[in-house]
Parts: C-alpha cells; structure tokens; sequence
C-alpha cells in the first residue's frame, strides 16, 4: 500500500469515524427520550436489576460522547496532518 492509498484510507475512515460519532450520539439523545417516557411507567424487580447495567453503560457511553470520540477524532486528523505533509509538504 502507498502513502497515497494510506492517505486516502485515513480520509476516509476520518468521516466513517465522524459519522459515527455523530450517529452514536444521535442514537443514545433518542434513547435517553424513550428512558424517560417509559421510567414512571416501569418500577419492579427487573427495572432494578436493568438499571444496574444500564448505569454502567450509560457512563461509559457518555464518557466516549463527550470526550472519547473527539479525542480519538483529533489524533486521527493529527495523522492525516502529518501524512500530507509527507506526501504534499507543508
């Protein structure tokens, strides 16, 4: 594979990964909406043993939206920056 097809591979996967992003938080918004039109409907055993593990992803999610994506986002763009200066200079 050549620099260029390098190059070209991380453009790409640079919008896949903002596509994601964007996608990924857009879903957890709606599905933060559905929790709450369906919490005062829902209160027994098993919304207690659901939202043990939903807390624990919920965290995990909101970690990745608000800090993980970006930051993984930016070192990629870093990368990209780096490769074309190799290929383009600066």
């Amino acid at each position: 594979m050549s620099m260029d097809d390098v190059f070209n591979t991380m453009n790409n996967f640079e919008q896949e990964l903002k596509n994601f992003n964007d996608n990924l938080k857009s879903s957890f918004d709606d599905l933060h909406k559905n929790h709450e039109v369906v919490s005062p409907l829902w209160d027994d055993s098993m919304r207690k043993e659901y939202d043990s593990k939903w807390l624990s992803l919920e965290e995990k999610m909101n970690q990745y939206i608000s800090t993980e994506g970006g930051s993984y986002l930016e070192e990629l763009i870093e990368k990209i920056e780096a490769i074309k200066g190799y290929l383009y200079g600066t």
